[in-house]
């Protein structure tokens, strides 16, 4: 009983330290949400934006043709926006937006006539892909008036010149001319275009019954993103050995026979509230983000915090071996951030090459990760659900006893 109300007291003792200082306790989900947040943009997320060449044009020639070429549309990747000419100069050489298209007044008569014209496109050099897309569209514009010229070249100049000797309107026997001439050369392409000479199927793939489809971008990040939050919770609690070296705490625990386990098992019962009450915060957080199951993912957060606390534990390690507390922390952050680079918390390993997944998958983190993603999906269950518990309440059990012995046999009293 004594134990019990000396390891309680540890407990209670660290809930309070904590409670003090709200704001690192929410760093340690913070980083990790921004990160997702990052991604989920760049990305696009399942039904994310999609992202638009900002165009900014100056049309010089104001016809039918211009108006229609700067339209865009819902489903454009290019967004126009009209502008005079020094103020999209201007805005370009600020680097707000794609590019700048300058039409040129007579861009209309020279396309009909296919005579040379020259569109001056000025891109953004500060983005890479969207001004290529730009550039290209131009490309296949001029593409498309070559081929069009191949085929009504006539009748396009004919409609440019207008009616002969001055007439408001064209006789009726040129405009069934102009007419039959466009009905032979549709006949020409029939046997291409109707049916076409290639055409594309598609079809939608189900998947089959019991099988489970693609994942999303949540069901793919948001295990890693969890993952970072409970290594940069163990991290930071690991770290409070020193405060409470410092403090004296440790020396008289360890002169008192036989409450050092009890004193390290408090210490482990907060940190395990505070990583529970972080962990359904989070899963809140992305149950609402990306559109998850919360109670789906309730397995799968039972065993995040066991796996925490067993990284808690395995920081300890660490930190108790370290010389300073400076140097304990360049050797846990030497051995973190290369477990969350390879391990599938920064990127899923459905997006890694394959030797890069495998290596992944066998750090210790990345198993914890990749149980942690079968539990989430219901395929985590009977002997390979027991065989995972018992290896993570082995490892943690092992590295419980030495920490235990390390810290009552050096680490306290600083030799």
């Amino acid at each position: 009983m004594a134990l019990l109300r000396f390891t309680w007291a540890c407990a209670l003792k660290d809930l309070r330290r904590r409670a003090r200082d709200p704001l690192a306790l929410l760093l340690w989900l913070a980083i990790p949400a921004v990160i997702g947040g990052l991604m989920s943009s760049l990305f696009g997320g399942s039904d994310g934006p999609k992202p638009h060449a900002e165009i900014l044009l100056v049309d010089q020639d104001q016809t039918f043709l211009t108006r229609l070429l700067g339209g865009g549309g819902a489903e454009s990747p290019f967004v126009f926006e009209s502008v005079e000419l020094e103020v999209g100069r201007e805005r370009i050489n600020a680097g707000d937006g794609t590019a700048l298209l300058v039409i040129p007044e007579g861009f209309t008569e020279a396309v009909l006539r296919e005579e040379p014209v020259t569109l001056e496109l000025v891109t953004n050099p500060a983005q890479r892909i969207l001004p290529i897309l730009a550039e290209e569209a131009l490309a296949i514009l001029s593409e498309g008036v070559f081929y069009l010229h191949r085929l009504f070249g006539d009748e396009l100049r004919m409609l440019v010149d207008g009616p002969e000797d001055g007439a408001d309107f064209f006789e009726d026997l040129r405009v069934a001319e102009l007419s039959a001439s466009i009905n032979r050369r549709m006949r020409g392409l029939d046997q291409y275009l109707f049916p076409a000479a290639i055409e594309l199927e598609t079809e939608l793939l189900q998947a089959p019954a019991g099988e489970q489809q693609s994942p999303g971008f949540g069901q793919l990040f948001f295990p890693g993103l969890l993952f970072m939050m409970l290594f940069f919770m163990a991290q930071g609690q690991s770290e409070d050995l020193w405060a409470e070296r410092s403090a004296g705490t440790l020396r008289r625990v360890v002169t008192t026979p036989g409450q050092t386990g009890g004193f390290l098992l408090g210490k482990l019962l907060a940190i395990g509230v505070l990583t529970a009450l972080l962990t359904a915060l989070a899963a809140a957080l992305g149950a609402w983000a990306f559109d998850l199951d919360l109670l789906g993912l309730l397995p799968g957060l039972v065993w995040a915090v066991a796996v925490g606390l067993v990284m808690t534990l395995a920081l300890f390690v660490v930190q108790l071996f370290a010389s300073s507390q400076r140097a304990g922390n360049l050797l846990s952050n030497l051995i973190v951030f290369p477990l969350l680079m390879a391990g599938g918390s920064f990127f899923p390993f459905e997006a890694m090459p394959g030797g890069m997944a495998d290596l992944g998958q066998r750090t210790p983190n990345g198993w914890a990760l990749t149980q942690m993603k079968a539990l989430f999906a219901g395929e985590l269950a009977g002997q390979a659900l027991s065989s995972a518990v018992l290896w993570v309440a082995g490892t943690g059990l092992v590295l419980f006893v030495f920490c235990a012995w390390r810290l009552r046999r050096n680490f306290a009293t600083g030799a």
